[in-house]
């Protein structure tokens, strides 16, 4: 103890923030594998970025 009450206060919320949000990060994550959504979502996203060209996507996507 600080002998400052706010500054305690302050300390343990952030302790249960950064608990919080890494729970919440590793739920997030394994539900992501479970549903192997992650693929799927980023190459909707390619396509929206490319302008939805079949052909430019495809391309993308070969380039490694």
């Amino acid at each position: 103890m600080s002998g400052w009450p706010i500054l305690d206060v302050a300390i343990g919320l952030s302790f249960v923030y950064l608990l919080l949000s890494t729970i919440c990060s590793s739920l997030a994550e394994g539900m992501e594998s479970q549903l192997r959504s992650r693929s799927k979502y980023l190459e909707r996203g390619i396509a929206t970025l490319l302008g939805d060209s079949k052909e430019a996507t495809k391309e993308f996507m070969a380039i490694r």
